[in-house]
């Protein structure tokens, strides 16, 4: 059986804009209850800003005029098989009691179809997230952030929303405060936020529909279980614990992780102030706001095991029908969370490091490495850069061991680290040292060049962000 088309997620309203933008809002044709109309306000005298080539080359799209881009950027214009909508979802800082109610900040458009027959959700935003019950209007400083961050974590292998297209309105020169509006690519609409609305405001079987759409978005064979929303639910877990663990190997921070910002699909939300940090800092906050730290570094796993415990009370009435002992069943799935996340984060850490075969001492020998760096506040990418190198290229040992204070005892981990990586079958190897290269990017963008990137852009030096693009080995 075809599981899309069983649950409604296929349609014959497929139109194009231009050639090989085909649009769906499979999304729309859920209960009325779960979306609301979109309340779309066009940006006066848009002007495109920028247009990301290489993700529409990877869409199957062609560049349109610069006004027809800016038009659709802006929301003045919109495609042919679009249906926006705001999808209602609750809104629950880590620690909260209630959910509140809201619409989403973003505008669903729909799902384009890609040459590949994949579902690529599009968004229309036009607001920043996170700023309080007020919708306050997104800025050309905050939408070139968003690229930015689009393009670096996805070139390092984390699964987050690209911008397609950016425009603003048109003024003699760009100010920071310039109101913008952007298109963006991979922004699911299915969060954990989405589901406590359904069950707190809108019902049982919303609910089921909502969890059945999800089980036909992310793995449709889940529905050829006896139990498929128990089987949705230890997924969503074990996928945010591989999320969290790729966050912790290279060091990034998503910085606000409310239930209405953390997708079930594990993907990334996009938010103002995430980032990578440029020191190793277990306890660093990128949010000037998190004074708790509830969102530091080191905290992610807890506020991402939080967001699921309330994402399984919602899905509780479904899991109750399926099984006798349900509340067991989800304590244990829920017990089991952080032994998965570290379980992740060792294996990303081997890799890493070119340990592909598990051996005991492993543990030890990682979390000796980041303590040293923790110690120390080095930069973890040139770290396990020059790591790469020290089989190759000896020389790479007196260029670590200087960026560290505690010397002797960094000399003495690279011997221990040296004699088990002698122990890989491939240890040596070019296929192996290659391997090792490509699971440690030369360079991530850190905070300092992010800022001084949009300070250049937003007065008006856009090549900056080409220069910080091709430099970061994004384009």
């Amino acid at each position: 059986m075809d599981f899309v088309s069983g649950y409604g997620l296929r349609s014959s309203d497929v139109r194009l804009v231009w050639p090989g933008l085909a649009l769906d809002n499979s999304y729309a044709r859920l209960p009325a209850t779960m979306h609301a109309m979109a309340d779309i306000q066009p940006l006066n005298t848009p002007e495109l800003l920028w247009f990301n080539a290489p993700l529409a080359g990877s869409l199957g799209l062609n560049q349109p005029p610069d006004e027809v881009s800016a038009a659709f950027a802006s929301g003045r214009l919109i495609p042919f098989g679009a249906s926006p909508i705001r999808v209602k979802t609750a809104k629950r800082h880590w620690g909260d009691l209630d959910p509140l109610p809201r619409s989403a900040d973003e505008v669903t458009l729909g799902e384009h179809i890609d040459p590949c027959f994949k579902r690529r959700d599009l968004s229309l935003v036009q607001h920043e997230k996170g700023r309080g019950a007020e919708r306050v209007h997104l800025s050309v400083r905050t939408a070139l952030h968003q690229l930015v961050m689009g393009e670096a974590l996805n070139a390092v292998g984390i699964r987050a929303p690209r911008i397609l297209a950016i425009a603003y309105e048109g003024s003699s020169e760009l100010v920071d405060k310039a109101r913008a509006s952007v298109i963006r690519v991979g922004e699911s609409p299915l969060t954990i936020g989405a589901f406590e609305y359904a069950y707190r405001y809108s019902g049982w079987a919303d609910l089921r529909r909502l969890a059945d759409y999800s089980i036909a978005r992310i793995d449709p064979a889940l529905m050829a279980g006896e139990t498929p929303y128990t089987d949705l639910f230890s997924r969503v877990c074990e996928q945010v614990s591989v999320t969290t663990a790729q966050w912790a190997s290279l060091g990034f921070v998503h910085s606000k992780l409310d239930t209405h910002l953390t997708p079930i699909d594990g993907t990334t939300s996009m938010m103002p102030h995430s980032g990578f940090i440029a020191e190793y800092d277990p306890d660093w906050i990128s949010h000037p706001m998190d004074a708790m730290g509830r969102y530091a570094f080191s905290a992610q796993p807890i506020a991402a095991h939080w967001n699921l415990c309330r994402f399984a009370n919602a899905l509780k009435p479904l899991i109750d029908s399926e099984l006798q002992d349900s509340q067991q069943t989800i304590r244990e799935t829920l017990d089991c969370f952080f032994d998965r996340h570290e379980r992740y984060r060792l294996t990303y850490f081997r890799h890493k490091l070119g340990l592909l075969v598990a051996r005991k001492g492993d543990e030890r020998l990682i979390n000796e490495l980041l303590q040293l760096m923790s110690w120390d506040r080095v930069n973890p990418t040139f770290v396990f850069r020059q790591i790469c190198q020290l089989p190759a290229a000896p020389e790479a040992r007196s260029w670590l061991v200087n960026h560290f204070q505690r010397r002797e005892r960094l000399n003495q981990w690279i011997d221990n680290y040296l004699h088990r990586l002698a122990l890989e079958p491939l240890s040596g190897k070019p296929k192996h040292l290659k391997y090792m290269t490509s699971m440690n990017p030369a360079c991530v963008p850190r905070p300092q060049a992010v800022s001084i990137t949009l300070e250049k852009a937003v007065s008006g030096d856009l090549s900056a962000i080409d220069r910080f693009l091709a430099t970061h080995g994004l384009q």
